[in-house]
């Protein structure tokens, strides 16, 4: 096993151990338990070690660099986002502030501070179009169950 790289971030090893993993190179990330025990001197045990084979060396210095570089970042596709059901412009984002009066409401009266946990649908999934600023709730169609089972028969249909 070689030393691809050290990393002071534990979420940043991790991260980079799945990048190689995802691309079927057998990473590892060494003294993960050891350094945890002690983070105050993470830096004096140097960190976390990211290892792979040595005939696996080459590949993961190149992904790990493609990946600082944002070679391997997502575009943002705006598909992703629901078409305004007034203007059918695709252009549209979250609302990030659907009701306002109602976090007012909740320093008031404190039972009400219990509706955004009723009604989540109807302070989330709320969406607001960038053209005709029209706001509307577009509830999930797919439940998480059947999200789930979708992903799992992926996996299965993914592995051999």
């Amino acid at each position: 096993m070689r030393c691809v790289e050290r990393t002071y971030e534990y979420l940043d090893g991790l991260a980079l151990v799945a990048l190689l993993q995802a691309n079927d190179l057998d990473a590892h990330l060494f003294d993960e338990h050891f350094v945890r025990q002690d983070w105050f001197s993470i830096i004096f045990y140097g960190g976390f070690r990211l290892m792979v084979p040595a005939e696996q060396l080459s590949a993961a210095r190149e992904l790990i660099e493609a990946f600082r570089q944002g070679a391997l970042a997502l575009n943002d596709n705006v598909d992703d986002m629901p078409a305004c059901p007034l203007c059918c412009n695709t252009f549209s984002h979250w609302n990030d502030r659907p009701r306002d009066w109602i976090r007012f409401a909740q320093f008031l009266f404190w039972p009400i501070a219990l509706l955004p946990l009723i009604f989540r649908y109807d302070f989330t999934h709320r969406y607001r179009c960038e053209s005709c600023g029209h706001h509307w709730l577009e509830r999930p169609t797919t439940s998480f169950a059947e999200l789930q089972a979708q992903a799992e028969t992926a996996l299965n249909q993914t592995m051999p």
